[in-house]
């Protein structure tokens, strides 16, 4: 039997660079478009919990208009969800439609890189 197993990989604790609130998505490297919710909340330093799988309830950009399927992106500046994805992080893709002017929508975490 395999003696070398860590864990599922769905849950990773973190230093917070920034300060963190529990719920928040946090980009945890845009490199490689790893993304999740942070699952406590933290000062500067502070270890912190990040869910990386899941479907969660997030803002969205007001202007979208946002199908179920479709790929979405984090506008860190707005600290919102987008369909848009220039100068974005992939994020995930919609677990929920959304219409022009509601501002969250459901979100299946990327859990991967694309």
């Amino acid at each position: 039997m395999a003696t070398n197993y860590v864990q599922r990989g769905h849950v990773i604790d973190l230093v917070a660079t920034a300060i963190v609130a529990s719920g928040e998505l946090v980009v945890i490297n845009s490199t490689s478009k790893v993304v999740g919710i942070a699952l406590t909340s933290a000062a500067i330093g502070d270890l912190y919990s990040v869910q990386l799988t899941g479907v969660w309830d997030v803002a969205a950009a007001s202007a979208d208009v946002i199908a179920i399927g479709d790929k979405l992106y984090w506008l860190t500046a707005n600290s919102e969800l987008t369909t848009s994805a220039v100068g974005n992080d992939y994020a995930g893709y919609a677990f929920s439609a959304k219409a022009a002017l509601a501002v969250q929508v459901h979100i299946q975490l990327n859990g991967h890189t694309e």
